[in-house]
């Protein structure tokens, strides 16, 4: 039968052995779960560039298409005031055509009013589109943990360090279990 304090120390040694393993996978599995964190982040602020990309496109087509209505109008509007003013001349109603060329200009405007006003509900509609890209963003980073980073460990000399220590103790007690007051009544 072996000596309790070589059985001690093999238990220790046992243990320290575990134990590193142990910390060696933990770490690993810490490593690996930051690559994995790192990468989904890249990969979700390219996304998010992406996307804010394609809004800021669709805005500047929209602005643009409004920009090219309003022209539109304003080239109407001033045609149909010179038509009138022509026909005006020509029929010799010429204090009608003040008229007729203000009411013209004001359908232009008003035309115009509308198209400024759906642009500004358009604008808010690009910016709430904006805030949901960044909201897709926050989540999907969020959605992979990050690693723990390095993982506290003892050294197999820490633990064998202990080890001697409690078989001095348990040596010091004649061979009785240290902090054990049934094994001193025997």
């Amino acid at each position: 039968m072996c000596e309790p304090t070589t059985m001690f120390m093999l238990s220790m040694a046992a243990s320290a052995a575990s134990a590193s393993q142990a910390n060696s996978a933990a770490n690993a599995q810490s490593a690996y779960q930051t690559q994995l964190s790192e990468a989904n982040e890249k990969q979700a602020n390219e996304a998010a560039v992406r996307d804010y990309q394609q809004a800021n496109a669709e805005q500047t087509q929209t602005d643009e298409s409004a920009l090219q209505q309003k022209m539109a109008n304003d080239l109407r509007a001033r045609e149909l005031t010179s038509t009138a003013n022509v026909a005006g001349a020509q029929s010799g109603a010429i204090d009608n055509t003040g008229a007729v060329g203000s009411q013209y200009i004001r359908q232009g405007l008003e035309a115009n009013t509308g198209i400024s006003q759906n642009l500004g509900r358009g604008e808010s509609t690009f910016d709430l589109q904006r805030q949901g890209v960044r909201a897709n963003q926050y989540s999907r980073i969020q959605s992979v943990s990050k690693g723990r980073g390095k993982v506290a460990s003892f050294s197999g000399g820490d633990l064998f360090q202990a080890g001697v220590a409690g078989a001095g103790a348990y040596n010091a007690a004649g061979g009785k279990a240290a902090g054990n007051p049934d094994a001193y009544l025997s």
